[in-house]
């Protein structure tokens, strides 16, 4: 019976330590890479461990009380501030405090009056909030079907070009228009550069989808519709129902897809991985699980420092687009025989920010002293690194059908329902396809009409 109840109380206390990833997991299904998760839980499970053997050692008798009252503090601190009401924004001290005192005397409470009704009650309250923030995932949603005669049109679509294909995306880059407005910054030379190249750019361009791998989902079913799980690309093994690829293997197109740290190449017979990003502590979940807790200080400046000093440059020395380069360098065969599509998402000028001269100076959001200023010096090495691109497909690909877009605009505190819709979008396409792009305000509609005119 004793060995029962403490493997129970071990459970109770590992739900606990846990929870917060669990949440964050489930918040995020729809809009990053499951397998991002797995260093955390190791992570945490090695931590608590650890916690469990040290407060053995320095309370005995009284350890599953102070276990308690600590782990419920990491979770009520935690669970506070992962609602809508955002502790860290609350600009009255007093108040701060009077939170902190009321979560540090409801984890007193619990733990030191510990009963099997608390224990019950703590369990209970853990899995209601896994049942609610699941309750979005599981609800099927109905997806609009294409219409058949359409869909036949755009699977016999035959490709009168053989050039590559480029289609760049640049994570959280908004359009030239918001740049002046919102944060005042003139892109318009930039752009003027890039049209001199034989670059368009096209005004008013909106995305329907706020979320990465939406837009990407998007992009590969040639429809801007993707609320279905069968539309989702990332979802899916080796189904080859999404119509960009169908439509590219039958004109004996290979795909290429260049991944980032955050949103992984997806699984499927039809897309070569060029590279796939490596999560880490750095870039996991549980680096953004510290960086929106009140311990956050204590892991800047313990771990994220060690990060910072030993791994960042290592991590993050490369963008999308300098990997793309060697990628190029390692393969200039298989560019020169054409027929290719490459995929890039690069992550910024979404966070990690970097400077102008695209270095690292804040790895997340929330250790950002100010996010408006580092997205805006993230999007100048973006924009360098999108005059570094022409110029390598000038000289060695300078035939071929270049996109580039941003998947959605910028948020303040990466709030996924704020983001800006506005989004950049530059093209270069073969000549006979100037009259057949004709205006458009939709992302999607873009790629779509290019299609029709290679």
């Amino acid at each position: 019976m004793y060995m029962k109840n403490k493997l129970l109380d071990y459970f109770y206390l590992i739900l606990l330590f846990i929870s917060p990833v669990i949440f964050l997991a489930i918040k995020n299904f729809d809009n990053t890479y499951p397998l991002n998760f797995i260093p955390s839980f190791i992570f945490l499970i090695i931590v608590s461990t650890i916690i469990y053997i040290l407060f053995n050692l320095l309370f005995r008798e009284k350890t599953i009380k102070f276990l308690y009252f600590f782990y419920l503090f990491w979770f009520f601190q935690f669970y506070i501030n992962s609602t809508n009401f955002n502790f860290f924004n609350l600009s009255n001290f007093n108040q701060k405090i009077l939170i902190l005192i009321v979560v540090i005397l409801i984890s007193f409470f619990l733990s030191f009056y510990l009963n099997q009704y608390i224990k019950n009650f703590i369990i209970i309250f853990i899995f209601m909030n896994f049942i609610y923030l699941s309750s979005g995932i599981f609800i099927t949603k109905n997806s609009n079907q294409l219409n058949s005669s359409e869909y036949y049109k755009k699977m016999n679509l035959k490709f009168d070009s053989k050039e590559n294909i480029y289609f760049i995306i640049f994570d959280q880059m908004t359009s030239k228009k918001l740049y002046l407005e919102k944060f005042d910054l003139d892109i318009s030379q930039n752009i003027s550069n890039f049209q001199k190249k034989g670059f368009k750019y096209l005004h008013n361009t909106e995305t329907n989808n706020l979320i990465s791998i939406r837009v990407i989902s998007s992009i590969f079913n040639l429809n801007e519709d993707v609320s279905g799980d069968e539309k989702n690309i990332f979802l899916s093994e080796n189904v080859e129902n999404y119509e960009l690829l169908t439509l590219l293997n039958k004109n004996d197109y290979k795909t290429w897809y260049l991944d980032n740290d955050m949103v992984k190449c997806p699984r499927h017979s039809l897309i070569n991985c060029i590279s796939r990003g490596k999560s880490s502590l750095i870039n996991s979940p549980i680096y953004h699980l510290f960086s929106v807790s009140i311990f956050n200080k204590f892991y800047k400046y313990l771990i994220y420092e060690y990060f910072e000093s030993f791994k960042k440059d290592r991590l993050y020395s490369e963008t999308e687009i300098d990997k793309f380069f060697k990628f190029h360098k390692n393969n200039q065969k298989l560019i020169q025989n054409k027929k290719n599509f490459i995929f890039i998402h690069n992550l910024g000028p979404h966070y990690p920010y970097r400077d102008v001269n695209c270095k690292i100076t804040s790895l997340d959001y929330k250790m950002s002293e100010d996010e408006v200023n580092d997205y805006k010096l993230s999007s100048l090495c973006v924009l360098k690194k999108i005059s570094e691109f022409i110029r390598y497909i000038e000289k060695f690909d300078s035939n071929a059908v270049i996109i580039i877009q941003g998947d959605h605009g910028f948020s303040a505190n990466n709030d996924v329902n704020s983001r800006d819709r506005s989004v950049f979008n530059l093209v270069k396409i073969p000549n006979n396809c100037n009259l057949s792009l004709k205006p458009v305000t939709n992302n999607i509609d873009t790629f779509k009409n290019i299609l029709r005119c290679i």
